[in-house]
């Protein structure tokens, strides 16, 4: 798919009224009774045919975005009639009727279906605008085909303009739409800088709670660098595995059984903080209706005083008891 940007190239070749372009390649409206643009061509394949229209806008309340399109094979004659300073208002509109259509009202996005020349000719009025002039046209964007769905279903259905299409082309303008914004997230979100307001946002998008201070900034910016990759492995041995690595600072043993619990032995007994933040983060990433215990394998005995052993009582670990004054035991030692 093709896609054409308006910048301020394309912007300092076109015929304004009540409207100038900034520095920064948006269009701003100024004093007038009119407000339209008529843009220089863009320039396609003979005989293509042209997609969809996407205008992004901040208009006055009440206000009307009205669009005339039309094609050619040819540029000089339309160029004279449309980029002319001397031209009326009326014939720029007969010329887009004879040759186009126009004027089609339109929000955000508008198909040129049926449209087909090697020359695609604009012109984008505001109207309605009372005595507000504060509008602006921030981005404009031509895409050539106007969707990439009707490749995938079988030629029968690929008629162009029919029912059908305009019915998916609006599932591939949603699609295409979250595409780019999937591929400008990079550019806009820096994982190096971003504090832990952002970061909690973008675990938001993944349906991940980090918690309100539990994490260090360099955790929250570990976790919130892999949550993709987390969130596809949801529930299996390799996402609990590496949360524990990360929370506790040591890799679990797992021991799955058949009574639907999963318990991770740990060598190192945790304290409560510690505890209660690993178990936060798991149980958002266990596997559903499965019970979660975390053990200490190597936590410390300790017995109260009036405790005896019975006769046949042995002690697993006699080098770490001690009696009193501090005397260490044997084997064998009975109560």
């Amino acid at each position: 798919m093709k896609c054409y940007t308006i910048r301020k190239s394309r912007l300092a070749r076109a015929f304004m009224v009540g409207m100038s372009a900034a520095d920064d390649g948006t269009v701003r409206m100024t004093a007038g009774q009119r407000h339209y643009i008529c843009l220089p061509p863009l320039y396609g394949r003979k005989q293509e045919e042209w997609g969809r229209l996407n205008i992004e806008t901040e208009l006055p309340r009440g206000s009307r975005l009205l669009i005339y399109a039309a094609v050619s094979e040819e540029k000089e004659v339309p160029k004279h009639i449309l980029l002319n300073d001397t031209t009326a208002y009326g014939k720029r509109a007969s010329f887009f009727a004879e040759h186009g259509k126009g004027p089609l009202e339109m929000k955000k996005n508008l198909l040129l279906y049926g449209l087909k020349g090697r020359y695609l000719w604009l012109m984008i009025e505001v109207a309605d605008t009372g005595l507000q002039k504060d509008g602006r046209i921030d981005r404009i964007r031509v895409f050539c085909p106007g969707d990439d769905f009707m490749n995938a279903f079988p030629q029968i259905y690929q008629e162009k303009g029919g029912v059908f299409h305009r019915f998916i082309s609006v599932f591939s303008t949603v699609c295409s739409d979250f595409k780019e914004q999937a591929e400008l997230l990079r550019d806009r979100v820096d994982l190096v800088r971003a504090g832990p307001e952002e970061l909690t946002r973008i675990a938001g998008w993944f349906g991940i709670d980090l918690g309100d201070g539990l994490l260090t900034i360099s955790q929250m910016r570990e976790i919130t660098a892999n949550l993709h990759c987390y969130v596809k492995m949801k529930g299996t041995r390799f996402v609990m595995r590496e949360l524990t690595r990360m929370l506790a600072g040591e890799t679990p043993l797992i021991i799955e059984s058949s009574s639907k619990e999963i318990v991770l032995l740990l060598e190192r007994k945790l304290t409560e903080d510690e505890e209660l933040k690993l178990l936060f983060f798991l149980l958002q990433f266990k596997p559903i209706h499965i019970r979660l215990n975390v053990l200490f394998y190597q936590e410390e005995e300790s017995l109260d005083s009036y405790c005896f052993t019975d006769g046949n009582a042995a002690l697993a670990c006699p080098d770490r008891v001690a009696l009193d004054r501090d005397c260490s035991t044997d084997t064998c030692v009975i109560g």
